[in-house]
């Protein structure tokens, strides 16, 4: 059995736990290795996922992995109610600290995320004293209670900042750092 075959029979049903078509990834961070800028699509994404998976796939890529599916190859309990970057229009890094999650919004859909539930998730983790920040268009926004995701769901923060003539705020962390802060 092939390396993706195994990875979907362990994974589930209709591809729980798996990419199952989310290419995120692929779009939001910087890979610095390749000169890929942060919120612009790799040049090496096809119709089909990474065009070079397996073969030479830039160090940031290889170690990479979303919470999402961290979440349900360690059969973590955030599984039960994280849902997938394809529904949610955002994805949740692995965090550097565990008090602190970092949500990075799509910025082709960036509204997705507001009517999934993603917001839920985010509340339920600022209940359990879980620190949020988002990262949506290159901007970074730093969650400091459940009024302020109410707000995020109501408004587009991004739309606000630039009709204040704010400019975006977001640096990508240091390649060292690249895995675990996209």
């Amino acid at each position: 059995m092939g390396q993706a075959k195994r990875r979907q029979a362990m994974a589930g049903k209709d591809g729980e736990g798996t990419c199952n078509g989310c290419k995120l990834c692929c779009v939001i961070p910087a890979i610095p290795e390749i000169g890929k800028a942060p919120f612009d699509p790799c040049a090496k994404l096809c119709d089909v996922g990474c065009s070079i998976h397996g073969k030479g796939q830039p160090k940031t890529c290889i170690k990479f992995d979303c919470r999402y599916i961290m979440a349900h190859r360690l059969n973590l309990k955030d599984r039960e109610f994280l849902p997938h970057p394809n529904e949610a229009g955002a994805y949740v890094s692995l965090p550097r600290d565990p008090r602190n999650v970092v949500v990075y919004i799509d910025p082709a859909d960036p509204a997705r995320w507001q009517g999934s539930a993603m917001p839920e998730y985010l509340r339920t983790l600022m209940r359990a004293g879980v620190g949020v920040t988002v990262i949506d268009r290159g901007f970074q926004f730093t969650l400091g209670d459940m009024s302020e995701i109410d707000a995020f769901v109501a408004v587009d923060m991004v739309a606000a900042a630039l009709s204040k003539g704010l400019k975006p705020t977001y640096a990508p962390p240091p390649a060292a750092d690249a895995q675990q802060g996209q």
